[in-house]
C-alpha cells in the first residue's frame, strides 16, 4: 500500500508540472508578486484588487529585485513598446489575456505623492511616442510635429471619467499593432493604458491570444475594476 501510495504522488507531482509548463507562465501566489504590488500601492496612493479569474503570475526566472525583466528572452519589438522591465504579470484564467503593470511615481521629500503636479507631465508624450514609434530617442522632448502625429492615435478620457472609473485626473488609451511585439511567440501587445494622478503613473500593458482579442473590451473592463488612486 506505501508504494502504491508512493506511485502515486509521483503520478500526480508530474501532472502538475505538465500542466503548469504547457500554459509557459507560472502561478507565483506563494512568491513575492503580491508584496511587490502591495509596495506600489502603498508608495504611490493607490488601491487595487486582483479581478475575478486572474492571478499574478512570475515571467520564469526573470524576475530580479522586484522587477519582471523583458529583454533576454522577448522581441526587442516588445520591450520597445512597454520597457524593459515590469512591476507584475497578471494572467486570465482563459490563458488568452495577459496583463503587464508598471509604475513610476514623483514625490515629495517626505516621500509622498507631489499633490503640486496637475498638469499632465511631458515626460508621459514622450514615453507613449516612443513606445509607438513616433520618435526614437528620449534625449530631448516631443516636438509640436511628433505630438500632432501622436494625437491622431492617442485617446485621452474626459477628465469626469478619469476621476469616476479610477479617481485620476488623466487616463490615455493608445493602440499598438506590430505583429512582432510579442510575448512567449504568443501573446501580442494590442492595448495600452496609462494612469495619471499627482505625476504617479500607472501603466497596464494588454497582450492576448488571437482569439483572445476578440474579448479585448471585456479585458479593458477587468482593469477599470482593479485599480483606484486614493484621494
Amino acid at each position: 500500500m506505501k508504494n502504491f501510495i508512493l506511485f502515486l504522488s509521483v503520478i500526480l507531482f508530474f501532472f502538475a508540472a505538465n500542466t503548469q509548463s504547457a500554459t509557459g507562465i507560472n502561478d507565483a501566489n506563494d512568491r513575492n508578486e503580491t508584496h511587490v504590488m502591495d509596495s506600489l500601492a502603498n508608495n504611490m496612493d493607490f488601491n487595487y484588487k486582483i479581478p475575478e479569474g486572474y492571478r499574478i503570475c512570475r515571467d520564469f526566472d526573470d524576475k530580479y529585485y522586484g522587477y519582471i525583466y523583458i529583454g533576454n528572452n522577448s522581441p526587442s519589438e516588445l520591450s520597445r513598446g512597454i520597457g524593459n522591465t515590469q512591476n507584475s504579470l497578471w494572467v486570465h484564467e482563459d490563458n488568452e489575456c495577459i496583463l503587464f503593470i508598471n509604475s513610476k511615481g514623483s514625490f515629495t521629500k517626505d516621500g509622498k505623492p507631489d499633490k503640486s503636479i496637475i498638469e499632465l507631465p511631458v515626460p508621459t508624450f514622450n514615453r507613449i511616442s516612443f513606445f509607438l514609434k513616433i520618435r526614437n530617442s528620449f534625449a530631448r522632448d516631443i516636438t509640436p510635429e511628433e505630438r500632432a502625429e501622436l494625437d491622431k492615435v492617442l485617446i485621452v478620457w474626459p477628465e469626469e471619467k478619469a476621476k469616476e472609473v479610477f479617481n485620476a485626473q488623466y487616463v490615455l488609451e493608445y493602440p499598438y499593432n506590430d505583429e512582432k511585439a510579442k510575448f512567449q511567440e504568443k501573446y501580442q501587445l494590442r492595448r495600452g493604458i496609462c494612469i495619471e494622478k499627482w505625476g504617479n503613473h500607472l501603466t497596464i500593458s494588454i497582450l492576448t491570444t488571437d482569439k483572445g482579442y476578440e474579448n479585448i473590451d471585456s479585458y479593458m473592463k477587468d482593469i477599470e475594476s482593479a485599480f483606484r488612486f486614493k484621494d
